[in-house]
């Protein structure tokens, strides 16, 4: 578990940095754009998760 949060940490403060540093234009286009991104990644983790289950 610390390795998945060292691994991920790190992204995810980036990220939120970037996000509070792009200009207001691209809020409102990524706002749009981020609940698709989020579905799709529920889905890979899912997905991950059911191979691994299954294996």
């Amino acid at each position: 578990m610390a390795a998945f949060a060292l691994g991920t940490a790190p992204a995810l403060i980036g990220l939120g940095w970037l996000g509070q540093l792009a200009p207001a234009a691209w809020r409102g286009r990524l706002a749009r754009v981020a609940p698709a991104m989020l579905l799709v990644n529920a889905g890979m983790a899912a997905w991950f998760a059911w191979r691994a289950l299954a294996a």
